[in-house]
């Protein structure tokens, strides 16, 4: 297949003409006079080895090492001329045929001279059919015709909506793709066939909404659908979500769109932001202090790097892999093979920036979209950042979640309704007025957003202001008592005497407030009114004060206030990193915090600091895996906290202030650690939620450890933030949960959304 072999009649009919000329070619093969591109085919004994077949330019690798040849090597001559239409430029040239073939032997093509509105899905069919290794190379030509057919019709990755040109003329690309699959339909007839190109313009296909209900045997997890959102995979076929299975136990499943149950994936528990690769076959996603991958078919998850707590990640096409590796922190690049994260981003402190959010690459693989969380409402957004590096460029102010989907389009939420905005990919700016395409059924809000390429998009109604209830539990795990409405509560804490709770509330997102619920009295207080994110609330042995991680110049520091609401806040520490405090010793002498260095690099260390004296912070456990939730015990003579340091979350206990050895209490993985009032037993929460108990005890300058036994599977907000605190007698369990009332939500999927702008 070659470009002299494609004729188009004056009617507008495609045909592909493969005469196989039996020519040898008599001249000198090193003449540099000749015209390459149209190199006579030697056709002599078609399919043995070790004789050289096809047109220079055209020609596989198998081919021109004279290997035997077979429908691969017309696959990668499609792919040639699919790539000289969409760039105007030949593939693999050179002065000589000998040079030629020498280029495509050992030349890559230059992917940077295709337009840069090529779908993603052409350009992905285009590396499909120029891989060198035919093993891996597109196998049938017939999936070729279904992907250009489905882009030209809107249901695949579309194009790129784009000003007529002068006279009428449209994009060149638009109109090369009708062509190229009148290419794809002559070669899947070997010879000959036709293809009404007219105009180009897509048929007019419908759009349609439906439901996605999760099998009998899962649970979509609200919770985590409405911070890591359920993801289509990139040919739009299959979603990913995090659900809870038998026991309630999460995990990650797999569901085919066209099948009525959903796979889970082993070793995905406590799985948070899944995100495919380009091809599909593999899912990225967080768990246990690490960025994972796990291939779909089966096998075990594979580490790829640490990622303390992710906060959402994207797949580049050239095997990069765009992350946020903690809450605090900028983003970072990995191969998706593994190695050492290389920062791409810096947090702006001019910008009151706290820190970055689910990036997505754009279809150059170069660029990509992020939510930027600031301290400041103004600078909070979705920006537009490089790998390159540089500064990154607002694009939606006060939006929190958006997509890139064909064509050309932004897709975002905004008011809880599903949204779209032209937008310029050359230019990295939205362009237009805003199209609502879908208000939510249910009264609420549309609470996540995903989208593939060949037009679907999949989201989730239901909010997290709505999606959380504080329940008392038992030692049982029996559900007593709910504090508080249904809304969005993290890091409770209870009291020294167990008649108060501060927590973190967040009712107008994306900041979050402390509020006090008094116990004995039933009643609820506001104590902070800045427009922070005021977190991690602990108390003082007295009861007196309250310390907390906010982020008044950007990162989250400590302060802390009077707990009465009266009096205003001070300062405790504000250096040039990022803390999260969590605990208070009982003498009131230190506070307890984890703290990682300013720009998210990987690793927290546990710190104290001392809260009177004028003392300097001092580092308590320090390495480069992740360790946090310091607490103390309430003797004040053991720190207990979690770790990664051998691969998975554990719980350790170390001596405090001095002392030798460190003992290991939980085996199965834990994090969260909390102590009962007695010193004789210590709390946590498994991977999978399952809250543990551990039998400790005290013997001279050592610690002991007895049974550790399950008490009961939890329902809890994911690890990634503290969900609960226990009474001092233990006997009482105070847990950030889901809200029973919006239980298990469904799916929502709009299959060819582009048809919805026609509506509009």
């Amino acid at each position: 297949l070659k470009p002299a072999n494609v004729k188009v009649t004056p009617d507008g009919i495609v045909k592909v003409l493969d005469f196989g000329l039996a020519k040898a070619l008599e001249a000198d093969s090193t003449s540099s006079g000749s015209n390459l591109s149209n190199s006579p085919t030697l056709t002599i004994a078609a399919t043995q080895a070790g004789v050289i077949i096809g047109t220079a330019s055209y020609m596989s690798p198998e081919q021109a090492r004279g290997k035997t040849a077979d429908r691969r090597a017309d696959i990668w001559s499609f792919g040639c001329v699919l790539f000289e239409m969409l760039s105007g430029k030949r593939l693999f040239e050179g002065e000589t045929v000998s040079d030629t073939l020498a280029a495509v032997l050992t030349r890559e093509p230059d992917w940077e001279s295709l337009p840069a509105e090529t779908p993603i899905r052409i350009r992905e069919l285009v590396r499909r059919c120029l891989l060198k290794d035919r093993r891996q190379r597109l196998q049938a030509i017939g999936e070729a015709r279904i992907a250009i057919e489905e882009t030209i019709s809107g249901v695949g990755a579309g194009l790129e909506t784009r000003p007529a040109e002068p006279g009428g003329q449209r994009p060149a690309l638009q109109r090369a793709l009708p062509w190229v699959a009148g290419i794809v339909i002559g070669a899947l007839v070997a010879g000959l066939a036709v293809w009404k190109a007219g105009t180009g313009q897509a048929p007019a296909l419908s759009s349609t909404i439906s439901q996605i209900q999760p099998p009998p045997e899962s649970s979509l997890d609200l919770l985590m659908a409405t911070v890591s959102p359920p993801q289509l995979s990139p040919d739009g076929k299959s979603i990913a979500y995090t659900g809870k299975g038998p026991g309630g136990k999460g995990i990650l499943y797999v569901r085919s769109l066209d099948s009525l149950s959903a796979r889970p994936l082993s070793g995905t528990e406590s799985a948070t932001f899944p995100f495919w690769s380009p091809d599909g076959h593999f899912i990225a996603f967080f768990a246990d202090g690490k960025l994972r991958k796990v291939d779909i078919s089966g096998g075990p998850p594979v580490d790829i790097c640490a990622a303390s707590l992710g906060w959402g990640g994207s797949w580049g096409s050239d095997g990069n892999i765009v992350f946020v590796p903690s809450g605090a922190s900028p983003i970072f690049r990995v191969s998706a093979g593994g190695g050492q994260p290389v920062q791409v981003t810096s947090l702006d402190s001019s910008r009151k920036e706290a820190g970055e959010r689910f990036p997505q690459f754009l279809p150059d693989g170069r660029h990509f979209l992020f939510y930027s969380e600031s301290a400041s409402a103004e600078f909070s957004g979705i920006y537009a950042g490089s790998l390159e590096g540089g500064e990154p460029k607002l694009i939606l102010r006060g939006i929190a979640s958006a997509t890139f989907a064909a064509p050309g389009h932004l897709l975002y939420l905004q008011d809880g309704a599903l949204t779209a905005r032209e937008f310029k990919l050359d230019r990295l700016e939205v362009s237009g007025d805003p199209v609502v395409l879908q208000h939510p059924s249910s009264g609420e809000q549309i609470a996540t957003l995903s989208a593939s390429p060949n037009g679907n998009v999949a989201y989730v109604e239901g909010t997290l202001n709505h999606a959380m209830q504080m329940a008392w539990f038992d030692s049982s795990g029996k559900r007593e008592n709910e504090l508080g409405s249904p809304g969005e509560y993290y890091t409770p804490r209870l009291s020294p005497d167990d008649r108060q709770v501060a927590v973190a509330v967040a009712p107008n997102a994306p900041t979050r407030d402390l509020w006090i619920y008094d116990l004995t009295r039933r009643t609820e207080r506001r104590l902070s009114f800045e427009p922070l994110h005021n977190w991690s609330p602990v108390w003082s042995p007295d009861g007196i004060q309250i310390a907390y991680s906010s982020n008044p110049k950007g990162h989250f520091h400590i302060y802390a206030r009077p707990a009465n609401g009266s009096g205003s806040v001070h300062p405790l520490l504000e250096d040039d990193g990022v803390e999260y405090v969590n605990s208070w010793s009982p003498d009131g002498k230190y506070l307890a915090y984890s703290r990682s260095e300013p720009g998210g690099k990987p690793g927290w260390d546990i710190w104290v600091l001392p809260v009177s004296g004028g003392g300097k912070p001092q580092v308590v456990v320090q390495s480069s895996s992740n360790k946090m939730d310091p607490d103390f015990s309430p003797d004040g003579k053991w720190l207990a906290y979690d770790s990664d340091e051998s691969g998975t979350k554990q719980i350790y206990v170390i001596p405090f202030p001095q002392g030798e050895g460190k003992w290991q209490i939980s085996t199965g993985g834990g994090a969260q650690p909390r102590w009962r009032g007695d010193g004789k037993e210590i709390y946590f929460m498994s991977s999978d939620r399952q809250l543990m108990a551990a039998e400790v005890s005290e013997r001279g300058s050592s610690l002991e450890i007895g049974s550790v036994r399950e008490l009961f599977q939890t329902i809890s907000a994911p690890v990634v933030f503290r969900t609960y605190d226990v009474t001092r007698d233990g006997k009482r369990f105070l847990i950030t949960t889901q809200n029973l009332q919006t239980g298990s939500k469904p799916i929502m999927l709009i299959t060819n959304w582009p048809a919805l702008l026609e509506k509009k």
